[in-house]
């Protein structure tokens, strides 16, 4: 087993593996979500290859898949604790980077606008009040188009210690049964609602993603990742889950 040394002395902190098929996948997922917003005409062949799913739905997943994995295994090896801190420590970095990115945002939209006009689309609630939409955005309640998956990236990333730690409590049947229940009041468009009530307030623009919908893709790959650390054998072997994989692409290509 590796340890990670300080000042001399070995310190019972296990290295956590790293699990670069999914890094791959990840990034691939990301350069296709960088073609999708892009006048380019690979569009056709990234923007929804897999029928009604996205390339952002599949991000997601993959992301709560792996948090789910990394959480539970350092909850074992570490403690509850020491998994949530890293848990709000990543949560922090995600959140900085973020920050960042609005910054190059409104500097190229405040200097650069007749340069690039078509950043005016994206920066247009920025434009009409800067400093209210620069306070927003620390709150992550000013969230312009394109930029507002990081986010909900940040927030989901504080909602995985608070889902563990209600399952720990109360079991992950209640967890799902709760984030699903959140799940069928966003199809009541309580979205809508807020954006209607919010659309004159110039420090809030919540962009396209409906967070008490999409937490449930999250929640659902927290616990089959942390199911695939606790008991592997419990799951599919791989040539099933292939096949299984195949058939749905081509079920869910049909149905498209």
């Amino acid at each position: 087993m590796n340890y990670t040394k300080t000042n001399g002395a070995k310190l019972l902190q296990p290295k956590m593996k790293r699990f670069s098929e999914f890094d791959i996948l990840r990034g691939v997922l990301l350069l296709m979500m960088s073609v999708d917003h892009s006048p380019s005409s690979l569009r056709r062949l990234t923007d929804q290859p897999l029928g009604f799913f996205s390339t952002a739905e599949c991000f997601v997943f993959v992301s709560a898949f792996l948090a789910g994995m990394l959480f539970r295994k350092r909850a074992e090896k570490l403690g509850f604790a020491a998994a949530r801190s890293s848990s709000i420590h990543r949560a922090g970095r995600i959140y900085r980077a973020h920050l960042v990115t609005l910054a190059f945002a409104f500097v190229l939209g405040t200097f650069f606008l007749s340069e690039l006009p078509g950043i005016k689309y994206m920066l247009d609630r920025y434009l009409m009040d800067p400093w209210a939409a620069i306070a927003g955005s620390l709150a992550l309640l000013f969230r312009p188009p394109l930029m507002d998956i990081l986010p909900m990236y940040v927030l989901f990333s504080f909602l995985t210690p608070a889902a563990f730690g209600a399952a720990q409590r109360w079991g992950w049947k209640t967890v799902l049964f709760l984030s699903f229940s959140a799940w069928i009041i966003a199809q009541t468009e309580v979205r809508e609602i807020l954006v209607t009530a919010c659309k004159d307030l110039p420090f809030v623009q919540l962009g396209p993603f409906d967070l008490l919908a999409w937490q449930l893709l999250w929640v659902s790959g927290l616990f089959i990742g942390q199911r695939f650390l606790e008991n592997r054998t419990l799951l599919p072997t791989a040539h099933s889950l292939r096949t299984l994989s195949i058939l749905s692409a081509v079920a869910v290509l049909f149905w498209r």
